[in-house]
């Protein structure tokens, strides 16, 4: 039994693809964080009224400093795998087999992201706690201002640290990793997936498929456009695994690349839709009416889109030959492998090191001679091409350092994780014990 659950395992872990899409996700994380820090404009269609947009402030460019598609991409891939392995052993018959591997996902989840999550958080209280944070406090960027807490007292800021680990976990927010906020949905979304798919291990594919497309419909009409992705992923997981995605991949047809193309043109559109002054840009405005007849009202419309279009992108990636070649690349799973960590450590290392970098040391003489209540001198942005000159060396310290964390605490927490769960779970023994 449990040689047939290792190759399957083996058989399903051929999708070197989805560690290439974590890959994606981080950079486009890191991405938009570094521009909401020194570059907020650009998440406008253009600068002002009468002004020509700039360069990533185009449709299709922008998606790569707008962020969105990357949580969606993160939560996309937990609902996706959660349901790989469970899924190929209930459609070989194997249900005891498939229920067992649904036990051990769940037992690991929360383990597994709080262990290396605790620690990036307790990271990021010590900076705060040592002043490390000081000039991010004292820039002209909005982003670094409201994502820096206060130094503490020792026994206060030992309870905020613990709070904040707690709170994290409980969908309070994490105040001094505000980043992890998303770990949360994670973990939740994950557990309902695998809920999911051990009540419906016996119900037909195509069954399972419309119960979860009724379910993304559903979270649409209350308003969670990321929360739809964890069904959109158990339902590509079954197309993918379906005889139409076989007689596609098989077929001949001009038309199939087509319209994969043409799926994945008008996904990369709708995701470009922006946050700010969308009245300022023709295509903007226009998708900004149509989103307002087919989104609910008081809905946060940028999020929709890119949760749209990725649906979109999906789709067609499924009608295009050899994305997934694409997406296997050694470059983009490298990545993928250290995307977590990115993820983790990205934030404190922004606020600390990219923006005394770019802004300079929070504590020179100029700044230390100001008068209590007097306005608060404000460190200036150097410009773009300064943060340019800057990134090449504050990006190999953040890929350096997610080597060391995936090799070490990775390694540590998927350790004790394994650990937890044997030590947890009811094996099946031919002689059973009395206690």
């Amino acid at each position: 039994m449990h040689r047939q659950v290792d190759m399957i395992s083996r058989k399903e872990g051929h999708v070197q693809w989805i560690e290439g899409l974590r890959g994606i996700a981080s950079t486009l994380v890191w991405i938009a964080h570094v521009t909401r820090a020194f570059d907020l404009d650009l998440y406008s269609p253009v600068s002002g009224e009468g002004l020509r947009p700039r360069l990533l402030q185009l449709p299709f460019i922008r998606i790569m400093i707008q962020g969105r598609l990357g949580v969606i991409m993160f939560i996309y891939v937990t609902g996706y795998v959660c349901a790989l392995k469970p899924l190929a052993l209930f459609r070989r018959g194997n249900y005891e087999a498939g229920w067992r591997c649904v036990s051990k996902s769940a037992l690991r989840r929360l383990p597994r992201l709080l262990y290396p999550s605790a620690i990036a958080t307790t990271l990021a209280w010590s900076a705060t706690q040592l002043g490390l944070f000081e000039a991010a406090k004292m820039t002209d960027s909005y982003y670094l201002t409201q994502t820096v807490e206060d130094k503490l007292p020792l026994y206060s800021a030992i309870r905020e640290l613990f709070f904040a680990i707690f709170k994290t976990w409980t969908g309070g927010g994490n105040k001094y990793d505000r980043h992890q906020g998303t770990l949360f949905e994670l973990f939740r979304g994950g557990m309902y997936v695998l809920l999911f798919v051990s009540a419906t291990a016996k119900v037909q594919a195509k069954f399972r498929m419309g119960v979860s497309l009724i379910l993304w419909a559903y979270l649409w009409a209350c308003g969670r456009p990321y929360f739809m992705q964890f069904w959109w992923g158990v339902f590509m997981n079954d197309l993918h695994n379906s005889r139409l995605s076989q007689r596609i991949s098989w077929s001949k047809s001009r038309y199939i690349p087509f319209f994969g193309f043409l799926s994945v043109a008008v996904g990369l559109f709708i995701a470009s839709f922006p946050e700010s002054r969308i009245e300022l840009a023709p295509w903007s405005h226009w998708q900004n009416q149509i989103l307002s007849a087919i989104v609910p009202k008081d809905s946060e419309f940028p999020k929709f889109a890119s949760s749209f279009g990725f649906c979109l992108l999906t789709v067609g990636g499924a009608l295009l030959p050899g994305y997934t070649d694409i997406l296997s690349h050694r470059v983009l799973v490298w990545l993928g492998k250290r995307s977590f960590a990115v993820y983790l450590l990205h934030g404190t290392l922004l606020r600390w090191l990219l923006t005394w970098m770019v802004y300079g040391n929070a504590l020179s003489p100029n700044l230390q001679v100001q008068q209590p209540g007097s306005a608060s001198s404000k460190l200036e942005y150097a410009g773009n091409t300064w943060l340019l000159f800057c990134l090449p060396a504050w990006l190999g310290l953040l890929y350096g350092l997610a080597e060391i964390w995936t090799r070490y605490v990775d390694t540590a927490a998927e350790r004790f994780t394994s650990q937890l769960v044997a030590y947890t779970r009811q094996e099946e023994s031919k002689e059973l014990s009395l206690v």
